[in-house]
């Protein structure tokens, strides 16, 4: 029996484009397989086949702008009792993942990885996504990396698990609470969501310019919850010349490194 293949939800897109379509009727596609990709104003992202079989039907094509719901296939050989639509890449945040799960997820329990505070920032730029669709990922892996004008920072799993989505895309800006992947969790997570992150050293603590060949003392910056971390590297020297913003020293915290500028 024919199983019909429709877009997942999209969260707050409508209207996506199709921008390519990796499979073509009388095919045999396999289950997570990219059927097609499609692009918003944000990202692009592939839609996978919720199952294996053969492609009776393709109902759209390169070109096409589709919306939730919309029939993208027709599959047979698919397990009748399996055919669900799929879930896909999206690079935004869903209507569904609006706010962290309050208590700690049990093994199978599907989490919302969200922002955590990024101090005094409105919007970060994702500059890395490490982890995609169907990854295994450990407990304080990496899933993404951050980066302000002031230094980058790792936002770790809560959990280890598979990745069912990433909700965000390189070049994406983010805030903290933003929701950016969703994860099956199959070990109940160490803390509570949101994940620690690496915080933003703020701007440095003068309070007012140094005038010429006034002693500055420099110290280090708001590190947000970290009580304690180490100094890993001592970037200048007495009697060195060093330029505004440039690195003093760098610290490291058991989630990730940070500059002092």
């Amino acid at each position: 029996m024919a199983v019909e293949i429709r877009l997942p939800d999209l969260g707050d897109f409508q209207d996506v484009e199709i921008i390519e379509i990796h499979a073509a009727a009388g095919e045999h596609i396999e289950k997570e397989a990219a059927l097609l990709t499609i692009e918003s104003d944000k990202a692009s992202m592939d839609v996978p086949s919720p199952e294996s079989g053969t492609i009776a039907s393709l109902k759209v094509a390169v070109g096409d702008r589709i919306n939730q719901g919309d029939l993208l296939a027709l599959l047979e050989d698919a397990p009748e009792s399996e055919a669900q639509p799929t879930t896909t890449k999206a690079p935004a945040k869903s209507a569904a993942a609006a706010a962290n799960k309050d208590k700690p997820a049990a093994q199978n329990e599907e989490v919302t990885v969200k922002v955590p505070d990024i101090g005094d920032f409105d919007q970060v730029e994702v500059i890395e996504v490490a982890a995609s669709a169907g990854a295994t990922v450990q407990l304080d892996e990496t899933l993404i990396t951050l980066e302000s004008d002031k230094a980058s920072m790792d936002v770790p799993s809560p959990v280890a698990g598979t990745v069912v989505k990433m909700l965000v895309a390189a070049g994406t800006k983010v805030a903290a609470g933003d929701a950016i992947a969703v994860i099956t969790s199959n070990s109940a997570p160490a803390t509570e969501q949101p994940a620690a992150a690496k915080p933003i050293p703020d701007a440095a603590p003068k309070e007012m310019p140094a005038a010429q060949d006034e002693e500055v003392t420099v110290k280090v910056p708001d590190i947000g919850d970290f009580d304690q971390v180490e100094v890993i590297e001592v970037a200048a020297s007495a009697g060195a010349a060093v330029q505004l913003d440039e690195t003093l020293i760098t610290l490291e915290s058991d989630k990730a490194s940070m500059d002092v500028p």
